[in-house]
């Protein structure tokens, strides 16, 4: 299973993220590990331009499983 952690560029601590995101990811989908190929994980800030705060924070996470359409 490939996992790929994309951030948003108001994102801070990019590769340190990006670990740990990836960590966390393959240990949960782990089960599934044999029937997932791909895993894209998206990380934003959705109003970064209007406040700061970690509330406006979005995760969203795309699966590619073996002989099915991805889902999201």
């Amino acid at each position: 299973m490939q996992i790929q952690i994309h951030t948003g560029h108001n994102i801070k601590g990019h590769e340190a993220l990006a670990i740990q995101f990836s960590s966390l990811v393959a240990e949960s989908l782990s089960r599934f590990s044999d029937r997932i190929t791909h895993v894209d994980v998206h990380l934003s800030d959705e109003n970064s331009d209007k406040k700061g705060g970690d509330d406006d924070m979005r995760c969203m996470i795309e699966a590619r499983l073996k002989g099915h359409q991805p889902l999201a």
